[in-house]
């Protein structure tokens, strides 16, 4: 800038002395002007200053902008959501255990289940060893047939009870979606996650309990028809093996084991 001054200054006396008479009404004038000229470049070198200045302060105004940003993202991220949804699916395993304790049949859930299964399926050995007639088979039935049926109907019961439990679950789901939709942090979208993950895991509780409840069915179906094979078996041998067993044509005793018709 005061490179400039000095050449304006040249450029303005070299005029003046071009001109010769009035040097000094001249030199009045270039020295007024090299007074506006260097006010000029005082002006010029303030306004640079002021918008230095002027970009210096914004710079530090986004700083401070950024900074409060940052606060603001650090409380979104560590507030709570304030209520949390688990239902109540401790309440709906029991409903469905005691659901499942239908009649005669012989529960999954059953606190004394092993010394029921005892009882209601006496086993080959047993039905061989002892005295086993008509009226025992007749008692034993009913016993057998009541397990199949109360255990079916037990299986049915559980599934039902399931079925009624959809509403609740969906509406839990339905809040827990809105929930993550307007999550407004890190740590409220990371809670809401770890309900639904809660909600999966019940999901999978209640699955296994369906599958036993299935099992149950199936095994009371099953150990029902494999004891009345085991009963009938043994009645047939005791009847045809011992000492009051039925002659065929030759009198001689039946015997499954002896198809011949000789005695053995």
């Amino acid at each position: 800038m005061k490179r400039i001054i000095a050449a304006v200054l040249m450029l303005v006396s070299g005029s003046a002395s071009a001109g010769g008479g009035g040097l000094a009404g001249g030199a009045t004038e270039i020295t007024q002007l090299a007074n506006n000229v260097e006010l000029g470049a005082i002006f010029g070198e303030e306004a640079q200053q002021v918008a230095q200045q002027a970009q210096q302060l914004a710079h530090e105004i986004q700083m401070i902008q950024n900074q409060l940003n940052m606060y603001q993202n650090l409380l979104d991220n560590t507030s709570n959501l304030g209520s949390f949804i688990w239902g109540n699916v401790f309440s709906d395993l029991q409903a469905l255990a005691s659901a499942v304790q239908q009649g005669n049949a012989i529960a999954y859930s059953a606190s004394n289940m092993n010394a029921l299964w005892q009882q209601r399926y006496q086993g080959y050995s047993n039905y061989l060893a002892k005295t086993y007639g008509p009226g025992n088979f007749q008692s034993d039935y009913r016993h057998w047939y009541s397990t199949q049926r109360d255990g079916l109907h037990g299986a049915l019961r559980s599934a039902n009870l399931q079925s009624q439990q959809f509403a609740t679950e969906e509406a839990t789901l339905n809040t827990l979606e809105n929930m993550s939709q307007t999550a407004s942090g890190r740590m409220q979208a990371i809670q809401v996650g770890n309900q639904i993950a809660m909600q999966q895991v019940r999901q999978s509780q209640k699955l296994r309990e369906l599958v036993m409840a299935q099992i149950q069915a199936q095994t009371n179906y099953l150990a029902s028809e494999a004891e009345k094979d085991a009963a009938n078996q043994a009645r047939n041998e005791k009847f045809f093996s011992g000492a009051s067993g039925v002659t065929v044509g030759n009198e001689a005793q039946y015997n499954p084991g002896n198809l011949s018709g000789t005695n053995p």
